[in-house]
């Protein structure tokens, strides 16, 4: 199972930037490659990103801002995560070239993943936002291993934090897994499984 440099974790201007001040070497583990931030309406937000934009920096890790076009300059950001929309997804495109890397949440829904890609999408997201719920993991699954088997654009996964789906999602062909903040002491427990496998 190879895990290293799949996870991208996901969660809030401020509190990923307060996590990560406070635990940086949650990024020295060579786990996590991507970091996506969300918006969230606090008055020092930019303060809050342009602190995560260097310590990701300091570990090479891609910073990329979810939805929010108009911090992405100021704060020196790899790229945007927004929900796909071919308009706005062209207007993006015009406006940085390849510059920038634009990926795009899909739901689950093959035929938007399929649109997006075929647009120059750097990477899909698969997304839910069910959490617990077997059906949705299985159809994570599913498609996660349909795609891996047909597609050359990379695929991201999310994971609803448990450690079965982690893997199982991983094991898919899944190129990237999409973790929540909140969900992060998961990676200690699987970087156990891993040194245990790799051994």
């Amino acid at each position: 199972m190879a895990i290293v440099g799949k996870i991208c974790l996901v969660g809030s201007f401020d509190a990923l930037s307060a996590e990560i001040v406070t635990a940086p070497d949650l990024l020295s583990n060579n786990l996590i490659s991507v970091v996506v931030a969300h918006p969230s309406n606090q008055i020092d937000e930019r303060l809050a990103l342009v602190n995560l934009r260097q310590i990701t920096d300091s570990h090479d890790v891609t910073l990329l801002v979810a939805d929010d076009r108009d911090i992405i300059d100021q704060v020196g950001a790899d790229g945007i995560e927004i929900s796909w929309d071919r308009a706005c997804y062209q207007e993006l495109r015009s406006l940085w070239n390849d510059d920038l890397n634009i990926g795009c949440r899909v739901g689950l829904s093959r035929h938007a993943a399929m649109e997006a890609a075929e647009a120059g999408a750097d990477y899909v997201h698969f997304t839910s936002d069910v959490v617990d719920d077997l059906q949705v993991d299985a159809d994570m699954i599913s498609l996660i291993t349909w795609w891996s088997e047909i597609f050359e654009v990379p695929a991201m996964a999310s994971c609803t934090g448990t450690k079965v789906q982690l893997i199982k999602l991983i094991d898919a062909g899944a190129d990237f897994i999409s973790l929540d903040l909140s969900a992060v002491n998961l990676l200690s427990d699987v970087s156990v499984q891993v040194a245990v496998s790799s051994s």
